[in-house]
C-alpha cells in the first residue's frame, strides 16, 4: 500500500513509480532533445573534468639558491633543471631575492643549498637541504613538494654513496595587506 510509512513519509509505491516512469517515457518519446540533453550532458561534463583536472603538473616555476657552490651542489640543481615538472628560473643570490622572487610569482618554489651540503655528504652526514614553496595555492605546494623529493631521491641515486639528504620543506605564505 501506500500508507504512512516511518515519521508520517508515504511508503514506497510500485504502481506510483510505474506511473511517473511511464509519464516520463511518454515526455521523452515527445521531445527528443531531452532525451540527448539527458544522455549528453553528464557525458560532456564527465570528459570536460577528465581532461581539466590534472594533478600531474609540469613546468612549476623553481630557483635555487646555492650557498656551498660544490659540484654536488651543481649536480642537485642539475637534477631540478633535467626534470620536466620543473622551470628552472635560474639561481638566487640571497634570502630577500628568494622571498621577492615567490611574493612576485617568478618562481612558485625555491631550493636552498646550505653551505656545508656537500662537505656533509663527503662526512657521511645527513645533508640538509630546504625547499620553500608558495603557500597561497596549497595544491601547487604539495605537488611540487613531491616533485622536490622524487628529485632529491634521483640526486641521492646519481651520487652513488650512502648519502642521505634530508629535504625539509616550508611554505611561504604572502599576507595581504588589510587597510
Amino acid at each position: 500500500g501506500g500508507g504512512p510509512g516511518v515519521n508520517g513519509a508515504p511508503r514506497f509505491s510500485k504502481r506510483r513509480w510505474l506511473a511517473v516512469a511511464l509519464k516520463e517515457w511518454t515526455h521523452l518519446r515527445r521531445d527528443p532533445q531531452s532525451l540527448g540533453t539527458i544522455l549528453l550532458l553528464p557525458v560532456a561534463t564527465l570528459v570536460l573534468y577528465g581532461y581539466a583536472i590534472n594533478y600531474d603538473m609540469k613546468r612549476i616555476p623553481v630557483g635555487v639558491l646555492d650557498y656551498d657552490h660544490s659540484p654536488q651542489s651543481r649536480l642537485l640543481r642539475e637534477a631540478f633543471r633535467s626534470t620536466e615538472y620543473f622551470d628552472f628560473r635560474g639561481d638566487l643570490r640571497d634570502e630577500a631575492q628568494v622571498r621577492a622572487a615567490i611574493e612576485d610569482g617568478h618562481v612558485r618554489a625555491a631550493i636552498v643549498i646550505p653551505p656545508r651540503f656537500s662537505a656533509d655528504i663527503a662526512a657521511g652526514r645527513t645533508a640538509q637541504l630546504q625547499s620553500i614553496f608558495d603557500g597561497a595555492d596549497s595544491t601547487t605546494a604539495g605537488v611540487a613538494n613531491a616533485y622536490v623529493q622524487q628529485a632529491v631521491a634521483r640526486f641521492v641515486q646519481d651520487i652513488g654513496r650512502a648519502a642521505s639528504v634530508r629535504h625539509v620543506p616550508r611554505a611561504m605564505r604572502t599576507q595581504p595587506d588589510v587597510g
